[in-house]
């Protein structure tokens, strides 16, 4: 009966995968070029400036439908005249979300994104997914006790977004808190493909041969998992390798009945191309599985050095560390991990709402 509703599940998320993944062009009207900006105003920064012709790969958009949150063919994002792009997809399928302002606008769904997560919810509570349990899929910038965890230690400031302590309440309560949970699929250093390997698995809790994934999936028994890895493969596997990894990823989640939530990964110095390639790859997969996508990157780039420490790979912790790390005050939006957690909440929030609504 299991193994029926698993595929069952499979069957559903597909069933609502758009054939082409979202994408669109500089329209050849704008002849001089097309302004890439850092917040969907005329009066923004500009970014860049794109020639007509050139390459979009859509993210989001604003609720009027004006202005396009996209990534240029270098890698940055910014935001776009819709009025000089040529769509070539149905731009419902994006999510509204915009990182350029304090406080950040309340997230939403895409059309097609809300469709596909109710029916995968809906399979997962048939296979007894816990619908207050999150898992935390990554490497070392999941791990952090600076995501999530301060959370349920009741260190976080959310006076801007008030909505988001229904989030808080669902996840966060103690003492079986997913947030402070050590999770068995992250783990420093691990890369794309360690989450998948048996021997990386714990010894005492996972059983002979299981992968870290789906022994954490098998023990929590979450109805969501935020996926984030990247930064450990970027400069030594191909783009075409680590989208295979992830999809794997993905695809297992799905047959769990889970609501995978893909994280883009954050720039890292010196490999700034390569990020790129591989965010472009995350947007395909969440397009195509029709997912949640958290924009991190798009987020990080908002911030002083990228919102980077020294290293150059991890997210800047505020002046108050942990206890600063989800105080969401506009005051303190300058912390990569502050980041982390304001958007991944943002993007429980959106996925609750839509819950709701069934």
């Amino acid at each position: 009966m299991v193994t029926f509703l698993r595929c069952l599940c499979l069957s559903l998320v597909l069933l609502f995968v758009p054939l082409d993944l979202p994408d669109a062009t500089v329209s050849l009207n704008a002849s001089d070029g097309l302004r890439l900006r850092a917040a969907p105003a005329d009066d923004s920064a500009i970014l860049e400036v794109l020639p007509a012709g050139a390459p979009l790969m859509l993210v989001g958009r604003e609720a009027a439908g004006a202005w396009l949150q996209a990534y240029a063919p270098d890698g940055r994002a910014g935001w776009v005249a819709a009025a000089y792009v040529d769509v070539l997809t149905d731009v419902k399928l994006l999510p509204t979300l915009a990182f350029a302002s304090a406080p950040y606008p309340r997230q939403q769904l895409g059309e097609w994104v809300a469709v596909n997560i109710r029916a995968l919810y809906q399979a997962g509570q048939a296979v007894g997914n816990h619908a207050d349990r999150v898992a935390k899929v990554g490497d070392s910038i999941t791990v952090s006790t600076n995501f999530l965890y301060p959370i349920a230690d009741g260190f976080y400031e959310i006076s801007e977004y008030p909505y988001l302590q229904t989030v808080i309440d669902r996840f966060a309560a103690l003492p079986a808190s997913s947030f402070s949970r050590l999770s068995l699929a992250a783990g420093v250093g691990w890369n794309s493909s360690t989450v998948l390997n048996p021997a990386y698995a714990d010894p005492t809790p996972c059983l002979t041969g299981e992968i870290p994934l789906l022994c954490e999936y098998r023990l929590l028994k979450p109805a969501f998992a935020i996926v984030m890895f990247g930064t450990n493969d970027v400069g030594l596997i191909s783009v075409e390798t680590y989208r295979g990894h992830m999809d794997e990823i993905i695809r297992l989640t799905i047959g769990q009945g889970i609501i995978p939530i893909i994280s883009t990964i954050p720039d890292r110095r010196n490999h700034t191309e390569g990020v790129a390639a591989f965010n472009r790859a995350l947007i395909g997969l969440a397009h195509a599985y029709a997912v949640p996508l958290v924009d991190f990157a798009s987020a990080m780039q908002t911030l002083p050095e990228g919102g980077l420490t020294i290293d150059g790979v991890h997210p800047s912790s505020p002046a108050r560390g942990y206890k600063g790390s989800a105080d969401f005050r506009a005051s303190n939006l300058y912390a990569g991990y502050v980041l982390r957690n304001l958007t991944a909440l943002h993007t429980l929030d959106a996925i609750l709402r839509e819950l709701a609504d069934e």
